[in-house]
Parts: structure tokens; sequence; C-alpha cells
């Protein structure tokens, strides 16, 4: 990744690390998902489809006493919630 778009993004890509995926959803098998976790629990999730050839997706980070800011809920929640597109995401 070019030092640029992590400028513009205001979001820094190193230190996440793929945990999980590809997950196919069950009721629409063209759709995969994939969890990028750092080490202090922040992550986001890639949905994949590919029959449309696009991706979509929804970051976050952990509040303390709040279990559904954590990636295990979110990951096992996927395919609900909003997916939007990179720049929206990871854009300040």
């Amino acid at each position: 990744m070019l030092q640029g778009d992590n400028a513009y993004f205001q979001f820094n890509f190193e230190g996440y690390h793929l945990s999980d995926g590809p997950i196919v959803d069950g009721s629409f098998p063209n759709i995969n998902y994939y969890l990028f976790i750092d080490r202090l629990s922040n992550w986001y999730i890639m949905k994949e489809d590919t029959t449309a050839k696009s991706y979509r997706f929804k970051k976050g980070s952990p509040v303390t006493g709040d279990a559904t800011t954590t990636y295990a809920y979110n990951w096992t929640n996927r395919e609900s919630g909003v997916y939007g597109y990179f720049d929206a995401v990871f854009s300040a």
C-alpha cells in the first residue's frame, strides 16, 4: 500500500492481519466474508460479492463494556449491519 493512501484515508492498514475467512454466506454462495484484526482488537470485515465483482467494508474498535463493538460479535453477526464503499468507510 502506498504511503499516500494511508494519509488520504486516515486509516493505517499496517498491523492488520487476516483472522478468518473466506466464509461463504450459506444463503448467498456468491458472498464471501473476511475478518481482519490488529493487536488492539480493532477490526474490519470485507464482504466480497463474486457475482458483482465488488467489495464492501465495515470497521470498528472495541469499546469497554459494549460487546456489540467487538470483532467477535461483529464476525458472528457479519451478515447484518451496514457495509459501505471503501472510501466512505475508511476516510475520516
